[in-house]
């Protein structure tokens, strides 16, 4: 299992040989869609009708016309698409022979599809794939770069068989090609076998509703209230040996773990809350048990998939199933004009999402590092500097919509995202009307790190602000209503995060993006827009002094020490947020850090404040034995100068002023300003990346500058 994030390409095209099916895949069609199976391995894809016929060119004249990049027959992304079959054994290879023999004797009168593989259950129950009808179409290959892999496997119940298909679909969706393997929970040891047999990067975790929910939900209003807390109790023990289990296999992946959406109603009707042990204190009991059997996983890598949630935001009857089918049933909302096993996608499709969106917190994929606020328009109806705040004396839904629209970017403020305006208009004008804002949901001026309001293009605005903060136009989030303004945005300044929807989505779409949910919450992020600002103020009254002049005048003091266990998070952060300081770029989440120390590595975190601010911990050093394997310094305390004072004292610290201590740099697009602070404390190049010490009376003489170098007290 690969351990980074951007995994290698599923596959790409370059054989000089044009690509074809396998003589062991056939496709299937049915009314709307058409199934690609490979009847030795019974792999299968759903795929329209539009792909389909795109691929029968493969067994008709060889390599479609655009095999090696680009859109194919009827602007089907070929390349993409035979990525997605290759990884499925469904292209001709060198094996083909061999199979060739087998594949014809299943192909052989084979009209419909072809039966399900089966293997054990538990209890006697057969493993049989239901067929789920959500195809993957034209529209599902996003453009972009050739596909990275990503493989599951699902412990649960048909539910996660059900969730295959759209899996397949969403990953397309962001360039991923998503490889799921299903398996029914089975007896101690079985989860850890089947992880090591398909090793995959997420596990997922789920509670089939016959096995565990059987007695509570469909029986339990049958029996005294007694029972069913004896019930529940034996339940919850249950559940924590599976999740004990699956923190076991978590080490270097992530592990998912379902909690359960209520029933859309209770067995004991509106007078639920009269009932000793009723559903409602039931479903409490079992999800909090669940998140904190989660949270305080020893592999730190349990999530929680919040199937509640789920129900309350897309509404239960159209999710679930139990309006039609017995309560512990807990499978996706079904036809009931369809007498065949299926089910309806769109619980699928919204496990699939969450999934993926788990997945992009617990990697930091599209992580917003700044949201960009346009003003008249999007922060508030019409014009503020003509129209001034009667806005806000209405009842209407503009004025709760624009209030919901400030709360959700407030919360992202207190998640450590930055804010900014980007909007045309006479700043001063602006301002002045914005000061007569009263209500404690509005923002204010002073909650956003800098403002952007003038009659320039919005592009160059963004251009400025990416400047200013030390950010990549990817990390910068754009809030606009006028799709003329955000098109000039997409056309100028490529990789902006958009927002292409109506102003009433936005707080929904900020409020779900896994991009503007940071995997830690930490001081230093709750702090980051005034430490941002100072470090602004700062930058504009540095040129009025001589460097070393404006470092005295700061009163700069560094404080480095072993970071305390509560500052392991912080640490995390900053070594997986740092683009610019960072000398190896490595990035590591808290247990990936335990797991360091435990094998020998030494910790040291540098605390920094100045006379405009405490920006708390914002440098950290990794020691492995003699040699220092990451530095990284947060971007607002560059200007400061602290990084090789910094790295000065953290050797000091550890006993590595010494010939032979090592520094390894591995230069990135965009870690400039860290490529020359081992040669600022003393070290020479060795190539290759690899930086020595010589002359170890160097490093202290990188620690003489104007800041005040302590070792960090016990409260830090």
């Amino acid at each position: 299992m690969a351990s980074d994030s951007d995994k290698p390409p599923a596959w790409s095209y370059s054989s000089p040989n044009p690509p074809r099916l396998s003589t062991h895949t056939k496709i299937i069609q049915a009314a709307d869609c058409a199934l690609l199976t490979n009847v030795v391995t019974g792999r299968r894809i759903v795929v329209t009708n539009q792909v389909a016929e795109a691929l029968k060119a493969l067994g008709e004249d060889g390599a479609p016309r655009a095999a090696g990049g680009g859109a194919g027959r009827d602007g089907v992304d070929m390349p993409a698409v035979l990525a997605l079959l290759a990884s499925r054994g469904m292209l001709a290879s060198e094996d083909d022979g061999a199979l060739a023999e087998r594949a014809v004797a299943g192909l052989a009168g084979a009209a419909e599809a072809p039966e399900p593989l089966a293997g054990p259950g538990p209890e006697g129950w057969t493993e049989r794939p239901y067929w789920q009808s959500d195809p993957v179409g034209v529209d599902d290959f996003a453009n972009g770069p050739p596909l990275s892999s990503l493989s599951m496997l699902i412990v649960g119940g048909c539910v996660g068989q059900f969730t295959a298909e759209s899996l397949v679909r969403a990953g397309l969706r962001r360039r991923i090609d998503v490889q799921v393997t299903h398996r029914w929970p089975a007896g101690p040891g079985a989860l850890e076998q089947d992880v090591a047999a398909c090793d995959p990067d997420i596990v997922v975790l789920q509670f089939p509703g016959e096995l565990y929910l059987s007695r509570l939900w469909d029986h339990g209003a049958l029996v005294p209230h007694e029972v069913r807390k004896r019930r529940l109790e034996a339940l919850k023990r249950s559940i924590a040996g599976r999740i004990g289990e699956l923190d076991a296999v978590a080490a270097g992946r992530l592990a998912l773990v379902h909690n359960l959406a209520p029933p859309a109603f209770s067995p004991f009707g509106r007078l639920d809350y009269r009932e000793p042990v009723n559903f409602r204190q039931i479903v409490a009991e079992v999800n909090c048990h669940i998140d904190a059997l989660a949270a305080g996983a020893e592999s730190g890598r349990v999530m929680v998939v919040d199937e509640e949630r789920l129900a309350v935001r897309a509404g239960a009857a159209r999710l679930f199933d139990d309006t039609v089918f017995p309560f512990a049933h807990h499978g996706g909302m079904v036809d009931p004009e369809i007498g065949e096993v299926h089910q309806l996608p769109a619980l699928g499709r919204a496990l699939a999402e969450e999934y993926l969106a788990c997945w992009e917190i617990h990697r930091g994929i599209g992580r917003v590092k700044c949201v960009a606020v346009d003003l008249d328009g999007t922060l508030w109806p019409g014009v503020l500097a003509d129209d001034g705040p009667e806005w806000l004396d209405s009842d209407g839904t503009d004025r709760w919509m624009r209030l919901g629209l400030h709360q959700a970017l407030r919360l992202l403020k207190e998640r450590g995202i930055l804010l900014s305006t980007c909007s045309k208009g006479d700043r001063d004008a602006t301002t002045r009307a914005w000061e007569k804002l009263a209500h404690p949901l509005a923002l204010r001026p002073e909650d956003f790190v800098t403002h952007q309001i003038n009659w320039d293009a919005k592009s160059e605005n963004l251009r400025t602000l990416c400047a200013r903060l030390g950010l990549t136009p990817d990390q910068v989030l754009f809030l606009d209503d006028h799709p003329v303004e955000r098109a000039e945005v997409r056309r100028n300044l490529p990789g902006v995060q958009i927002l292409d929807a109506p102003v009433h989505e936005f707080r929904a779409r900020l409020l779900a993006m896994p991009g503007c949910e940071p995997r830690a919450a930490t001081t230093e992020a709750r702090t980051r827009t005034e430490t941002t600002r100072a470090m602004l103020d700062r930058e504009d009254r540095a040129g009025a002094a001589s460097p070393a002049d404006f470092l005295t005048d700061l009163r700069v003091v560094l404080e480095v020490g072993a970071p305390p266990d509560r500052g392991l998070a912080r640490i995390a952060e900053l070594l997986s947020r740092t683009t610019q300081f960072t000398t190896t770029g490595l990035r590591a989440d808290e247990q990936d850090l335990l797991a360091m120390v435990e094998r020998g590595c030494r910790l040291y975190a540098g605390w920094v404040r100045d006379r405009f601010a405490d920006y708390g911990l914002a440098c950290a050093c990794v020691l492995d034995g003699s040699t220092v394997s990451a530095l990284a310094v947060s971007c607002r305390v560059i200007g400061l100068d602290v990084g090789p004072v910094f790295l000065a004292a953290a050797l000091e610290a550890a006993g590595l002023v010494r010939r032979g201590t090592v520094g390894l740099l591995v230069e990135t697009p965009r870690n400039t300003p860290a490529r020359d602070v081992f040669v600022r404390a003393g070290f020479r190049p060795d190539g290759a990346g690899r930086f020595v010490l010589d002359d170890p009376d160097a490093v202290p003489r990188a620690g003489t500058t104007p800041h005040d170098v302590r070792a960090a007290g016990a409260g830090r």
